[in-house]
């Protein structure tokens, strides 16, 4: 006991000589072990680490769709073709003739913290719509009849986790059930910079810039290892150590939209313009603004293959009465090709002017001169897509072949302002029908149509490069 007690007092008295040194010192282990964590969790799992640079500013809600599907997963999943799949839903029904969706949640999928995905957590922002959950379902109920909306669905699904970031804080971070999970965003306001992914095998950081410009530099000074999606190779190919591999986007069509309220382009003018470009053979033909992969494409639209004399044939049709001048704007990406085809229109303008001067068709030859074609460029970073002639510009489609938002004279987004009652019809029918083959006939149909009537001249499909260091 004599030995207890004595030990004790041994411990009061050098406790209170230098308790508040021990205190502090493990207050301040605690602090450093919670500061170092990340890092030192990082060093025991070096894992190789790839910098890749990206063009356009970006938002976490606004990620370009393929990191997103690195980071988690849609209810449906979509194939090449535009078919939606099963992903975190193993299977759906269509009810009420396509206004209730009914997906049943496979079993044992999780988020990336371990928990069980679950009905209540599947959150879709949707308007004017009803979402009732079961214990193992997720019912929406639309509106109106929408046949695209498992492949709306197909949208990776998100879920905000607190974490702990100091011993006394915690931090909001986002998860998903894919693969790679996010680890750190680097944002200037409310545009993000740099994104850091990680998987059990390695670790990803996104680079985004403005503009290719400046991609290119960033690459050359060596602050990523690989460009993706780039429209150009801006000289690398001569680059040592550096290997270049092109993909022809399917899903991406360059194409000239006319504004359908300038009186200048009348129907015979447009197919007139269209006649007069050589455009490309094989899979790089963009005939229509569908996929070409996409179930619903039409391989028989109208090709408008270069036919001169079928040009100036049209344009002897609609005469202008005054100098024909057009100003075509594009991006500095697409500056080549629209000075391909500023030269077509304007070699097609001088052929027109001496056949209108020899044809006994035209009465007022004072007005043959006006024929003579003269096109301007402009080229901005950023066109205006409300205030245009013309405009030349690369566009994304979506992988069901509904094009209602763009073609439809209801639509904000329809920024060529082309109206065309039938057109409109067919639109509305086809995100309304649910049988595949029934929608398969109405976009075929709407196809002709549309590429009839000419409101954009669809030329090709994009081609991208990936530039990797090697």
């Amino acid at each position: 006991m004599k030995i207890l007690r004595k030990a004790y007092w041994y411990c009061t008295a050098y406790l209170q000589k230098h308790g508040m040194l021990m205190l502090g010192a493990i207050l301040v282990g605690v602090l450093l072990f919670s500061a170092f964590y990340r890092v030192i969790l990082v060093l025991s799992q070096l894992k190789k680490t790839r910098y890749i640079g990206r063009v356009g500013y970006t938002t976490l809600a606004t990620l370009p769709r393929d990191i997103q599907e690195k980071i988690s997963d849609g209810l449906t999943a979509v194939d090449e073709t535009g078919t939606p799949l099963p992903s975190l839903a193993e299977r759906w029904a269509v009810e009420d003739d396509g206004k209730t969706y009914r997906f049943v949640l496979k079993k044992n999928v999780k988020w990336q913290d371990g928990k069980d995905v679950i009905p209540q957590d599947i959150s879709y922002n949707f308007i004017d719509t009803q979402i009732l959950t079961t214990t193992n379902e997720i019912i929406f109920k639309l509106k109106d009849s929408y046949a695209p909306f498992p492949i709306v669905v197909s949208q990776p699904l998100f879920r905000e986790q607190k974490t702990r970031a100091w011993f006394f804080f915690t931090q909001k971070k986002i998860i998903g059930t894919g693969t790679h999970r996010i680890i750190h965003v680097t944002q200037e306001g409310v545009r993000m910079t740099e994104l850091e992914l990680e998987s059990p095998d390695e670790r990803l950081v996104y680079r985004f810039y403005p503009t290719e410009s400046r991609a290119f530099l960033a690459y050359k000074r060596g602050e990523v290892d690989v460009l993706e999606q780039m429209s150009g190779t801006d000289g690398l190919q001569e680059w040592k150590r550096t290997s270049i591999t092109s993909e022809l986007r399917k899903d991406q069509y360059l194409a000239i939209f006319f504004n359908m309220s300038d009186p200048t382009f009348d129907k015979n003018i447009r197919q007139a313009l269209n006649y007069a470009l050589e455009k490309p053979a094989g899979d790089e033909r963009a005939a229509t603004p569908l996929n070409t992969r996409s179930w619903a494409y039409n391989k028989t639209v109208k090709e408008y293959a270069r036919d001169k004399d079928k040009a100036v044939s049209l344009l002897l049709r609609s005469v202008p009465k005054q100098r024909f001048t057009i100003e075509m704007t594009t991006v500095a990406n697409f500056q080549q090709d629209a000075e391909h085809v500023r030269d077509a229109w304007e070699s097609l303008g001088k052929k027109a002017v001496v056949a209108c001067e020899q044809s006994k068709d035209v009465l007022q030859k004072s007005d043959c001169k006006n024929l003579a074609m003269q096109v301007q460029l402009h080229i901005t970073n950023a066109p205006n897509l409300s205030h245009f002639q013309v405009l030349l510009i690369a566009q994304q489609v979506l992988p069901d072949p509904d094009q209602y938002s763009i073609w439809h004279s209801t639509q904000q987004t329809n920024f060529t302002g082309y109206r065309n009652p039938h057109v409109d019809k067919l639109l509305e029918d086809g995100r309304k029908t649910i049988d595949k083959k029934e929608r398969k006939s109405i976009y075929q149909d709407f196809q002709q149509y549309l590429v009839e009537d000419t409101p954009a001249i669809f030329l090709r499909r994009i081609t991208l490069y990936t530039i990797e260091r090697l």
